[in-house]
């Protein structure tokens, strides 16, 4: 029986336009409807484009990306529903 993942999740250090550094820690986690997870590494072939900067602390944020999962032979395309968002904790807002 095949089961596609319910959730991936991906953990890339630094990201940057020019897609993973050699050495850079970059790993992804793939949960299935089974309850199955894996630790996969992202292949340094992965790229995010269309950038935006948060307004409060300057951090990059991509609003789309590829991630490559060649242990799977997998790629996700990936693009955020609504543009330039940042989650912030209720904390900053002094709730």
């Amino acid at each position: 029986m095949l089961f596609l993942p319910l959730f991936t999740y991906a953990w890339i250090n630094e990201p940057n336009l020019n897609g993973a550094n050699h050495g850079e820690i970059a790993i992804a986690t793939v949960w299935y409807p089974s309850g199955v997870r894996e630790v996969l590494p992202v292949d340094s072939t992965s790229r995010a484009w269309d950038t935006s900067r948060s307004p409060k602390k300057g951090k990059l944020y991509f609003n789309e990306f590829q991630l490559d999962l060649s242990t799977k032979n997998s790629s996700f395309r990936v693009t955020k529903s609504t543009r330039d968002t940042v989650v912030v904790p209720i904390a900053d807002y002094g709730l």
